[in-house]
């Protein structure tokens, strides 16, 4: 157990893992996130600073992988060196994660580029926004008020330039 980022020989902060060197080349994190509106979700950017490469896994899936091993086994090494040091942001399409409203599962393996490697960096960072849904509006109906997410109440006028045209609205999606 530890707070990101995990390292040895580069870096501070978070949980130094100093017996790696020499000792093992993997390390398995495992945490949970919650969502909520995960229909309206249809991206993630998932931001890895790393020395030397990673797999992430979103429920069960592959989400994103970077310098990893074909067969990622307990003793696999990253196949060459990448250095830690700036963020690198990778846009995930959420169609294929298993994406649930509340919990759900992140699972990493990060790898060592060797047993003798002197250094050792990995923090991930996952930002998602959703977003609207995309309405398509033949009739050219105006709305005094923008379409976005809203936390207090306002008054929504709508209009239409056509003057035979009668809207009719429900406030419960019906």
């Amino acid at each position: 157990k530890g707070k990101a980022p995990f390292r040895y020989g580069n870096g501070t902060g978070g949980t130094e893992v100093a017996d790696m060197q020499n000792s093992y080349t993997t390390l398995y994190l495992r945490s949970t996130f919650i969502c909520s509106g995960r229909d309206l979700i249809k991206e993630m950017t998932i931001t890895t600073d790393y020395d030397d490469g990673f797999i992430i896994w979103v429920n069960g899936t592959v989400a994103v992988r970077d310098n990893a091993p074909v067969i990622p086994l307990y003793n696999s090494t990253a196949p060459s060196n990448h250095e830690s040091g700036t963020g690198v942001a990778f846009t995930v399409s959420t169609g294929a994660l298993n994406l649930v409203d509340g919990i759900n599962y992140i699972a990493v393996q990060g790898f060592n580029v060797s047993l003798a490697s002197t250094d050792f960096y990995l923090d991930i960072e996952i930002h998602a926004e959703r977003n609207l849904p995309q309405l398509t509006d033949p009739a050219g109906i105006g709305f005094s008020v923008q379409s976005g997410f809203f936390d207090t109440p306002f008054d929504l006028f709508l209009s239409s330039a056509d003057p035979s045209l009668q809207i009719t609205y429900t406030l419960d999606g019906s």
